[in-house]
Order: C-alpha cells, then structure tokens, then sequence
C-alpha cells in the first residue's frame, strides 16, 4: 500500500470517529433540551390550580384542559418509553466517549507515523490488528442503539468536523 493510500485511510478514519463523537455530543444535548422542554410543558398544563380555575369559568375549558394534561402525559410517557430515558442517554454518552477514545487511538497512530516513530508496515499491523476491530465493535452498539438521525445536528457535526480536521491534520 502506498503512503498516500494509507493517509487517506487514517485521515478518514479520525474524520469519521471524529463526527460520531462531534454527533453524539449534540444529539444527548438536543435529547436532553427536548427532555426538559416536555417535562416544563407538562408541568405548565398539568397543574391542577390551572385546571381548577378554567373548570370554574367554563365546562369547555375544563374539558380542553383536562384533555391538554392527558395529551401532555401521554406524549410525557411516550418520550421516556420511546425516545430517551436516563438510561439510554447515559448508553449515549458512553458510546460518545468509546468514539473519542477510537479517535485519540487513531490520532497515536497517526502522529507516530508522521513523526517517523512507526513505519508504514507496523502502522498497518496496528490498524488492522486495533483499529478495525475497535471500530466494528462501536458500530456494532451505534447500530444496536435507537439514534435518530436530525438533519442540522448531522450537518453541524459534518462541519465542525471538517473544520478539525483541516485544523489539526493538515499535513
């Protein structure tokens, strides 16, 4: 294999582990603000003094705002059920963590090739003896996990990833 072949490989591989890891910290973020969101909605409409005082002025308002609460715990229970509960975020979190170590052990080896401490050959035996193993067993948990794909959290990883990596491996 030659030398460039080979850079372009480890120069993907840190892109790649770099966006999971850039992803996955936005997305727990936006998880967590959807969390928080729902559960204020909740205990805004699901007050009873809320409820008690349209009761007393109308019956329709006391049907919209018993209906209001019903709807607000009920998408309140799908979003812990379905969508992220502590537990699954704290598996986020932990997966975020094993693409940056990913990242930082493709990082050794590329800073080690490039200051001429590993020549091409052992930086081969490393990647395919560490690395490919390391990154089936994240893709393995990524695709095993519910993640769900958001466009502008995709499209802001991609460009801060980008950015990094023109950044800190330019050579």
């Amino acid at each position: 294999m030659n030398t460039t072949m080979l850079s372009k490989i480890l120069r993907n591989e840190l892109y790649q582990s770099k966006k999971n890891e850039m992803y996955l910290t936005a997305y727990i973020n936006f998880i967590k603000s959807c969390k928080k969101w729902v559960e204020i909605t909740s205990l805004l409409l699901s007050t009873s003094g809320i409820a008690a005082w349209f009761s007393t002025k109308n019956a329709q308002w006391a049907a919209l705002t018993s209906s209001m609460s019903v709807g607000v715990k009920l998408s309140e229970l799908f979003f812990e059920k379905m969508i992220a509960n502590e537990d699954h975020v704290q598996d986020l979190v932990e997966l975020k963590n094993s693409w940056l170590t990913y990242f930082y052990e493709t990082e050794k080896i590329w800073l080690k090739w490039h200051s001429a401490q590993l020549t091409e050959a052992e930086v081969l035996q490393l990647y395919s003896d560490k690395l490919i193993g390391m990154r089936s067993k994240l893709e393995e948990r990524n695709s095993a996990m519910k993640i769900w794909k958001v466009y502008h959290l995709t499209k802001q990883s991609d460009a801060q990833s980008v950015r990094a990596m023109d950044q800190y491996f330019t050579y």
